[in-house]
């Protein structure tokens, strides 16, 4: 049962990985736009994975017990892996095609039918070692818990609250006014990896990619 519970905890954290993976590694993106404590973030992240992972376990562990748990074993067998693929697609450094993840995944069914079928000693082997793989996720669930852990020792620092200028009175100044437009950068997710398909952008300069509308105000201002 301890092995069937590190599967399940393992798995949603998988699954839920989507949700925290900026928190991972010290969660320095989070933290820079954060004026607040990231300590319920943390807690609220954590208790999914665990509360996820218990009802994952509550549903499973008993099936176990059944004599249809080795067609349970091959419908998880199928779906978890093409899930997991289908569901992480942002958190990959490439674009896929909308039509592969579908192919895959009818191509992975079929050749577990198939071994099944005609190789079941094969098809028994890696049942067993998607069930080693499933549970050794259990040790990425319990690193992913402690990194979040840790984030929650953070705490924001004094120029993170108010900035610096804003704390005394600042001299009266006579200046003109002046309009600031301000063109915030594009993330590279966004520009590269995972680019809306409606969002056409070319090289101006040789160094950076603008809007075909931006390029025009820029080469006419």
């Amino acid at each position: 049962m301890l092995k069937k519970l590190c599967q399940c905890v393992g798995l949603a954290s998988l699954i839920l990985l989507i949700n925290y993976v900026e928190l991972l590694g010290g969660g320095q993106g989070v933290r820079i736009h954060s004026s607040l404590p990231l300590t319920g973030v943390c807690l609220a992240q954590i208790a999914d994975i665990l509360l996820l992972g218990l009802a994952l376990f509550l549903v499973l562990a008993p099936l176990t017990l059944t004599s249809f748990y080795h067609s349970v074993q091959l419908l998880l067998a199928i779906a978890i892996p093409s899930w997991i693929l289908y569901h992480e697609q942002p958190l990959y450094p490439f674009l896929l095609p909308f039509w592969l993840l579908p192919l895959l995944a009818v191509l992975w069914a079929a050749l577990l039918l198939l071994l099944r079928s005609k190789a079941r000693r094969w098809y028994l082997r890696v049942i067993r070692l998607g069930s080693a793989v499933a549970a050794s996720f259990g040790i990425f669930a319990c690193l992913s818990i402690l990194q979040l852990l840790w984030i929650m020792s953070w705490h924001p620092l004094p120029q993170q609250h108010t900035a610096v200028w804003a704390s005394a009175p600042q001299p009266p100044r006579n200046h003109p006014l002046l309009v600031w437009i301000v063109f915030d950068e594009l993330a590279y997710d966004q520009i590269f990896p995972h680019r809306d398909r409606s969002l056409g952008l070319i090289e101006y300069n040789g160094r950076i990619k603008v809007h075909k509308a931006l390029l025009n105000v820029i080469l006419h201002d």
